[in-house]
């Protein structure tokens, strides 16, 4: 019997050899290969095969086969020799089985036990020692025995010496083990070092014994111990024991082997030591934050170790007079590595909370809501969207007048409405305007801003006279609209100006209410998050029963010192865990398995380099991965979409700058842009273990040379030149700020007009648009590619210098010459390619440059800070 095969219309064979009909190729091949096989074996397959069920079983266990046997079996026992072998294998694995289970370790207690409890053991054993054949003295004849030539009884008693000295060492490290093991049960944190320690020492063990054969000895007579010729004796070493200060200070003492004398070692810091080491004074970051006055007094009034042998244990053979000191140095965008010449005044801790990544989240997602509803209330009153960085620009602008506690929520401003934001949204009244390219764009704009005067003028409680004016302008420019054809670009300009003119005094005076509305809202919104931010905060610090300062420390006296980082008034709580993960050269820090953050591995290694420089609180860095992701929320926060708001300069410009000016100090920088190690930032709270000096509001100088990049901001500016000027006034001692600022004349911001007239300039010079370039607020996780920015305004520097410091720093020709073209386009690019090329010459000839000039500044600067 024959089947008929159906035949299928299908897609052509063209169509199905293009790319995008692969799948559908592939499966309309499979079915027919299928019904192929079908057509094969149709006629041997039946509908009951199909329908069937399995005829195996399949077990997933395999405990039924324990009891199988395994090896060759007969039929029915019909071949012997093959049974014969298989009884024999299951009796060897019997025999093997029954060994191994009588075969039962016993530990020395239990053998111990034993033996006291049956004593016929030991009576047995002494009966046959109590056996007369075994008693030698009175059946062997004694045997006159050769005296030990002397070098082999010197090398038995060394042996024996050998012996007794491992021993003393294995005593000696079980008492440190027991010591430290009863520390850390002690102690709740590795800063908590109880005061009573017993600390260790080796223990003295007399001279080994040399029998010196050649004296007379009577019969019975023991030798004379004699002291060894070829043995240094261990009197010649005096063992000091270590005080509390220096054990505190994670100092111990140990035994050299090899040396045979005792050495020091402290467990903080890994250096070791032949001599006692000697205590120096606590490092008071505040009176001496350089670390230049602290003393070498030593501890219970003994001198001073050599430097030679203080900077590590070795041999004594191998002690060098001059060992040279590796310095880590790290490479990038930066040169950490220039000290300060800033001298201020002593100033108190600051009374700012630690940064907590549980609070700073809290912080930032109620930052996040509060420019949301800045959005919201925009574009519901006025119809129009937030203007464009307004919030940030809001940020910085309140806290220059903000007294509060919280670092980034204004909490504490007067006056409360904020004026930058009020010009703000009133600029985009009733519509925001941009510069049209073509002529359609400026008609299309003139007639939108009429009808949207005329909307927002109807829909306002305003007087008769201000809605008269309002409508007749806009009817006014519909009619000239109509009636006007071939007009050019600038009439349309023209026109719109006129009607801005005329209608906006009474647009402002319809929507001043509604407006100042808006400001007074964001800013009680602020508090009020503010106040949930210091509540969380609070109740962080009595869960771990940490005191909160209220009121800041006034400082005690009016030193000068070298500049040094905020110093907190109150300790640090117990920080989280962070997760590190790595890809490719991003570093991705995430809290809470929610929050996280990138950075390049580049700009990770430089806050790590910063925090070994700056923090002083936690050298073991196990604080230092929370404090990271804390700085970077914030500033991600902060910044919000502007990559232009911590913007810097090029580093061929910022190398020019200290190399030709003296400059050494920042005035607006962050942990993440700055090219010098210490600089002024708007948060001292994340940034201070990174560097970062405090406010530039909170800097009293006294001497040195500043740069200053502001944000644009013309409140912040304003009150920078205010305190430039008086800084500037009040000191008699060499002081220098150079000040570049977008030079924007339409109109010019009153900062600029303050520079230019200001009675301490004594220069400025103007780069011109498009001809420099800034590096990216954003650099530390963009491409390097985008990281240089051309610059669409001009940039105004201006030197501002008391007289010493003119004398100084003065911006003479070569200098400003210098300055200019470090600012010309694509020289960090050609800096880059040089390095490349001569990375040695260009390293060795800014070493030499930048040690002749702390070579030059230290002889001029003669002041006492």
């Amino acid at each position: 019997m024959s089947r008929d095969v159906k035949v299928k219309k299908g897609l052509s064979k063209h169509l199905l050899e293009m790319k995008f009909m692969k799948l559908s190729r592939d499966r309309i091949q499979k079915e027919e290969e299928e019904e192929a096989c079908k057509a094969l074996f149709y006629n041997q397959i039946s509908d009951e095969m199909k329908s069937s069920s399995s005829k195996f079983i399949l077990e997933t266990s395999w405990v039924i086969c324990e009891g199988l046997k395994c090896g060759r079996r007969s039929f029915k026992g019909m071949n012997p020799v093959i049974e014969r072998i298989l009884e024999m294998e299951n009796n060897d694995k019997c025999t093997v089985k029954k060994v191994k289970e009588e075969d039962v370790d016993i530990t020395a207690v239990e053998m111990a036990k034993i033996y006291q409890q049956e004593s016929t053991l030991i009576e047995t054993v002494g009966k046959k020692f109590k056996n007369p054949k075994f008693n030698s003295s009175s059946n062997k004849r004694r045997k006159f025995m050769k005296p030990l030539e002397e070098e082999e009884m010197k090398n038995i008693v060394n042996s024996y010496w050998i012996i007794l000295n491992k021993i003393n060492v294995c005593l000696f490290f079980v008492a440190i083990i027991m010591n430290e093991i009863k520390q850390e049960n002690s102690t709740t944190s590795w800063e908590a070092v109880p005061h009573d320690i017993m600390v260790p020492v080796p223990i003295k063990i007399h001279s080994p014994v040399i029998l010196d054969h050649s004296l007379p000895m009577a019969h019975g007579q023991l030798p004379v111990p004699q002291t060894p010729h070829n043995i240094s004796s261990m009197g010649n070493f005096v063992e000091p024991e270590l005080s509390a200060e220096l054990i505190q200070h994670g100092w111990r003492k140990f035994w050299s082997k090899r040396e045979n004398r005792p050495y020091f070692w402290n467990k903080l810091t890994g250096e070791s030591l032949w001599e006692m080491p000697s205590l120096k004074h606590a490092f008071d970051p505040v009176t001496d934050p350089l670390g230049i006055c602290a003393g070498g007094a030593s501890v219970n009034g003994s001198t001073p170790h050599n430097d030679t042998l203080s900077l590590k244990r070795r041999s004594s053979e191998e002690v060098v007079e001059n060992p040279v000191i590796k310095k880590f140095i790290l490479s990038g965008p930066w040169d950490l590595e220039i000290p300060t010449n800033v001298i201020i005044f002593e100033r108190s801790p600051t009374i700012l909370a630690h940064p907590h990544p549980e609070v700073e989240s809290l912080r930032c997602s109620l930052t996040a809501k509060l420019r949301q509803c800045y959005q919201e209330l925009c574009h519901s009153r006025k119809n129009i969207d937030a203007p464009e960085d307004s919030f940030d620009r809001w940020l910085m602008e309140r806290k220059t007048v903000d007294t509060g506690s919280d670092p980034l929520l204004p909490s504490q401003c007067y006056p409360e409405v904020s004026l930058s934001m009020y010009k703000e949204i009133m600029n985009d009244i009733p519509m925001k305007l941009e510069k049209p390219k073509f002529t359609g764009d400026a008609r299309k704009q003139l007639s939108k801003y009429a009808e949207a005067a005329k909307k927002v003028i109807d829909s306002r409680n305003v007087s008769s006279e201000s809605r008269k004016v309002v409508k007749w302008n806009c009817e006014d420019t519909f009619q000239w609209l109509r009636k006007t054809v071939g007009a050019t670009y600038d009439d349309f300009q023209e026109r719109l100006a006129h009607l801005r003119t005329q209608c906006q005094p009474h647009l402002t005076e319809a929507v001043k209410e509604s407006i100042e509305g808006i400001c007074l809202k964001i800013y009680h919104l602020s508090s009020e998050y503010a106040k949930k931010v210091r509540d969380k905060q609070s109740e962080i610090y009595k869960e771990q029963g940490i005191t909160e300062p209220l009121t800041p420390a006034s400082a005690l006296t009016t030193r000068k010192v070298w500049c040094y980082p905020v110093q907190f008034a109150a300790p640090c709580p117990r920080l989280p865990a962070i997760d590190y993960m790595v890809e490719k050269d991003m570093i991705s820090l995430r809290y809470n398995k929610i929050d996280t953050v990138c950075i390049h591995t580049q700009y990770m290694q430089k806050l790590e380099q910063l925090y070994r420089y700056n923090c002083f609180d936690d050298r073991k860095f196990e604080l230092f991965l929370p404090r990271v992701w804390a700085l970077l929320k914030r500033y991600s926060t902060f910044q919000g979409k502007n990559q232009l708001f911590q913007s810097s300069l090029s580093l061929t410009v910022m190398e020019c700058l200290n190399r030709c000016f003296g400059v050494t100090f920042e005035c607006f920088a962050s942990p993440l842009n700055c090219y010098f190690r210490q600089f002024c930032s708007a948060f001292p709270d994340t940034d201070a273990y990174f560097g970062s000096r405090g406010m530039l509001s909170d800097l009293k100088a006294v001497s040195g040379s500043f740069e200053a990049n502001p944000p644009y901001c013309e409140e912040l500016m304003d009150s920078m030149v205010t305190l430039f000027e008086k800084l500037l006034s009040e000191s008699i001692e060499p002081l220098s700020f150079i000040v570049t600022i977008p030079e924007v004349r339409d109109p010019a911001p009153s900062a600029i007009l303050r520079l230019e007239s200001s009675p301490y300039k004594k220069k400025q010079v103007v780069v011109p648009a498009f001809e420099h370039e800034y590096r990216n607020g954003f650099q530390h996780n963009v491409n390097k590619a985008d990281v240089n920015i051309r610059s669409k305004n001009g940039l105004l520097v201006v030197w501002l210098q008391n007289p010493p410091g003119f004398q100084r720093w003065g911006p003479t020709e070569d200098r400003v010459e210098a300055l200019l073209e470090a600012f010309r386009p694509g020289k960090e690019r050609e800096r880059d390619k040089q390095e490349l090329l001569s990375p040695s010459r260009i390293n060795n000839n800014l070493s030499n440059t930048t040690q002749l000039q702390n070579k030059l500044e230290l002889e001029k600067s003669v002041t006492d800070p």
